[in-house]
């Protein structure tokens, strides 16, 4: 028969079950009645004034359709090790950054993505963030207690003289789970913001060589140009020397030479600054970068709009970073959610005895004198603050609300990105065509034709400076047009976050910078 200590534990254990077991339920209940998923609607009046879509600032759900294809690399943060590292593939090997670039930019790019601190920087962040799946998904440490009595505890077998208590902290089912993968969702977010910043690292890049290519064509021009009006001033100083000339002709051909002189110091200022920029960008630590240019590709695609919204949708680095976001903030709701479960505590208890030492003891010592006592720990918390626990669950929505939000704007900032590169393109190829077909050839002409005039009589030395002048600022002009439709295909390249164009038999017809 049990005596009445033992009888008045049993109910104390009892009442404090039953307790647990009726301030638990009601708050699961509620939770799970409110918990709907992310897409669903919610009914008015099973809504709380926080949720996401209802509060007065938030009347309407953000209409973002999320296509939450599977990943392409492995999804089970358990298994993170196995990660395909396909963004250090393509560090080592970054093809897909390389359309129609000359071997020289192809060379400065990948010097780019191997040494460019900032890009070094952002790498370390996301594979740091890597290593948090392992912290968050691993079980607490286990805690070890030591107790050693002033005054020993005395007991039918001896006195008690120390006790150790060693106890394990359990989750929830699910709770370590739902961390890791928030983890790896929020690792794999900085990732394609890594590849990102690739991305716009690879731009500066492209767009600071095609300035340095127009630069150099620049001085190249001048330099040419320098030489046709020395040759025109000796042709002007010989006529005023035999009387048929005038001298405001050598001053005005030696005025344009000095503008020229003058515009070649500000060329040359710009190309220094364009090679320290580019030498920065490429990681050089002198700020000196060897630069050999050859012939620039000049590719003519064939664009559709319809198709180009395709491809960003499709391999933008910015909205696979967004799409992570939200993945993350997924599973923070599957947290928080969990909050609203207990926790378990598990350990032994070694409560170690001393042998009698009493005279009753001595004299007649007992069957088990003396033998160390072991016991078995349980508790459990008792998660009963349901303000505090709904709080979680609010602002862990409020988070998927933001990350579904940003989504959205991402997706029309890109868009738009493209439209406008799109335009960009389009009017840069219009533009260089009338060049080409037009402007050229005509100045070119112009230009022959003003000199067999001159030299027959039929026209004056100031209107053959003046067709000088003309070629020479279609000349400038040209080189300037093709520097930016290239830099208008590295933006577009930079929209669509896939190298443009993919393939070189795409490109139709292709030329080369002359």
């Amino acid at each position: 028969m049990m005596n009445c200590a033992q009888w008045k534990r049993r109910q104390c254990l009892l009442v404090l079950c039953v307790l647990t077991t009726v301030l638990s339920l009601p708050l699961r209940q509620n939770d799970g009645a409110n918990a709907s998923s992310p897409g669903e609607e919610k009914s008015p009046e099973n809504t709380q004034p926080w949720d996401v879509g209802t509060h007065k600032d938030m009347k309407e759900p953000v209409r973002v359709d999320l296509e939450l294809a599977p990943l392409r690399i492995e999804k089970s943060w358990r298994n993170y090790k196995q990660i395909p590292d396909l963004f250090q593939e393509m560090a080592e090997e970054p093809e897909g950054f390389f359309s129609l670039e000359s071997q020289a930019l192809r060379d400065l790019v990948k010097s780019a993505l191997k040494d460019n601190p900032e890009l070094k920087e952002a790498e370390a962040a996301w594979k740091a963030s890597l290593k948090k799946t392992r912290v968050v998904s691993a079980l607490p440490d286990p805690n070890l207690a030591a107790t050693a009595f002033l005054e020993s505890v005395e007991t039918r077998v001896g006195p008690q003289e120390a006790v150790l208590i060693l106890t394990q902290k359990l989750p929830w089912f699910g709770k370590l789970s739902a961390a890791g993968q928030a983890a790896l969702e929020e690792a794999l977010e900085k990732a394609w913001t890594w590849r990102s910043l690739q991305r716009e690292t690879v731009l500066r890049v492209k767009k600071t060589f095609y300035d340095l290519v127009y630069l150099f064509e620049a001085l190249k021009i001048t330099d040419e140009d320098i030489s046709t009006l020395r040759r025109y001033e000796a042709i002007a100083l010989t006529r005023y020397g035999t009387g048929k000339g005038i001298q405001q002709n050598v001053l005005k051909v030696q005025s344009e030479t000095t503008r020229l002189n003058e515009r070649r110091i500000v060329l040359l200022r710009q190309r220094d600054v364009g090679r320290r920029k580019l030498a920065r960008l490429v990681g050089s630590p002198l700020g000196k970068v060897e630069l050999d240019f050859g012939d620039q590709p000049l590719p003519d695609v064939d664009l559709r709009l319809e198709d180009l919204y395709g491809k960003v949708r499709k391999n933008r680095e910015e909205l696979q970073a967004r799409l992570h976001a939200v993945r993350s903030s997924r599973e923070g709701v599957r947290l928080a959610k969990k909050q609203y479960w207990p926790d378990f505590n598990l350990g032994l208890n070694y409560i170690v005895v001393g042998d009698r030492e009493d005279p009753e003891g001595l004299l007649n010592p007992p069957e088990d004198n003396g033998k160390d006592a072991i016991g078995v720990l349980a508790s459990i918390n008792l998660p009963i603050w349901y303000h505090k626990l709904r709080a979680g669950v609010d602002e862990a929505r409020l988070e998927e609300y933001r990350a579904r939000a940003a989504y959205a704007r991402q997706e029309d900032s890109v868009l738009y990105e493209v439209q406008d590169a799109y335009i960009n393109l389009e009017s840069l190829r219009e533009q260089l065509d009338l060049y080409r077909h037009a402007l050229i050839p005509q100045a070119e002409q112009s230009m022959e034709s003003s000199e067999a005039a001159y030299e027959t009589g039929k026209l004056t030395f100031l209107e053959l400076l003046d067709s000088e002048r003309f070629l020479l600022n279609v000349r400038y002009g040209y080189a300037k047009i093709k520097s930016d439709y290239l830099g208008a295909h590295a933006d577009m390249e930079r929209a669509l976050g896939t190298r443009f164009p993919e393939k070189a038999e795409e490109t139709g017809t292709e030329g080369t910078l002359p």
